[in-house]
């Protein structure tokens, strides 16, 4: 899935989020008042947004944009005919600016449209859009015929969703269901912001081996659908911040996941694995309260040991080593508050080394 295949998208569905009508208004001014030369006159530019209310980081945010390499050109008149245009422009300014592609998107809407690139109307729903440029196409039997489609919007996105579902609703599904089109209007639903189609594309990366597509990405997506809301993701990401051997290995974000929004969607097989995040949670703590135990039985036994005349008593290397023993102890709690699941079970046994020297020592002594 790239930006070429959605060329057929208007310019102005690039930005259906981001319109900033405020921000466009007040850039429409500048322009009528000084024409669009005072967008390259930083000084000028700049007082202009600061008397009509526009916020400081904004301010500089849309300075640092004007100048990015290609910004004159726009401004000047260069033609924005695709969405690939669009892409291009944006990536370019997000390369060399490294601000927050929201802030770019949001920025450069209330610019292309005071400029008249793209019309205010324009800023809609993307599949509405796409559906009206493709014409007329008809279902017949649930499958796809003819050239276009007649769809409403919300009907086209049920089924992409509804058949997506299917494919992905158990552990093993199978890629060879998901054609071309399938993924076309998967990738129409994903450039519209629908936290579903992030769940699935994100599902279509894990399970196949997508050119250019990395788990990371896949990762990302799944991270964006969950902040927007969707449980599936939720638990889809418990899954593998749970997958001990993964890359993206973090039982306790799984463990807040699982018990968060992802409650929502457990399964059996997700259900045994938050038992068993529990339990090892529990584990580590009983754990730990027996290496206080531990601890404190040789820690007195090294300070005054029982030695029946067996071997000598040394004082000091007790203490010493009594230091020691209660620095492991300390090591562990620190460890189990920040890393709850971190596997500490070489706390007694540390415990149990240094009392073992010790006895050592004094024999040898």
């Amino acid at each position: 899935m790239n930006a070429n295949e959605l060329s057929y998208l208007d310019p102005e569905d690039y930005f259906r989020d981001y319109n900033d009508e405020s921000l466009t208004e007040v850039l429409e001014g500048i322009i009528e008042k000084y024409k669009k030369e005072a967008l390259s006159q930083e000084e000028l530019l700049k007082q202009e947004l600061k008397n009509s209310g526009i916020e400081t980081m904004d301010i500089y945010k849309f300075i640092l944009i004007s100048k990015c390499h290609g910004f004159n050109e726009v401004v000047n008149g260069e033609r924005i005919n695709s969405i690939v245009d669009l892409n291009r422009l944006t990536s370019n300014i997000y390369t060399q600016t490294k601000l927050n592609r929201a802030d770019i998107m949001r920025l450069c809407a209330a610019l292309f449209t005071a400029l008249g690139i793209i019309e205010k109307s324009g800023i809609k729903n993307v599949l509405e859009k796409a559906i009206d440029n493709l014409g007329a196409k008809q279902y017949a039997n649930d499958e796809l015929i003819g050239n276009a489609f007649t769809l409403s919007s919300s009907e086209y996105r049920s089924k992409t969703l509804d058949h997506f579902e299917k494919v992905f609703e158990n552990d093993h599904p199978d890629l060879s269901l998901i054609t071309e089109e399938d993924l076309r209007r998967l990738e129409a639903l994903l450039i519209s912001g629908i936290p579903k189609a992030k769940y699935y594309t994100a599902c279509y990366i894990l399970h196949s081996s997508t050119e250019g597509a990395s788990a990371q990405e896949a990762i990302n997506l799944l991270e964006q659908a969950f902040e927007e809301g969707d449980a599936q993701a939720a638990a889809k990401l418990a899954d593998y911040y749970c997958d001990e051997g993964g890359d993206f290995n973090d039982r306790e974000k799984a463990y807040r996941l699982y018990t968060g929004i992802g409650a929502l969607a457990l399964n059996d097989r997700r259900k045994g694995r938050l038992v068993g995040l529990f339990n090892q949670k529990m584990y580590y703590k009983q754990l730990l309260n027996y290496s206080v135990v531990l601890c404190a039985v040789t820690v007195l036994s090294m300070i005054f040991p029982l030695s029946m005349n067996i071997y000598p008593n040394f004082t000091i290397l007790g203490i010493l080593l009594s230091i020691v023993s209660l620095g492991v102890l300390v090591l562990g709690f620190v460890i189990n508050k920040i890393r709850p699941y971190f596997n500490i079970q070489f706390i007694p046994v540390s415990l149990f080394i240094v009392w073992f020297f010790d006895i050592l020592i004094r024999l040898l002594g």
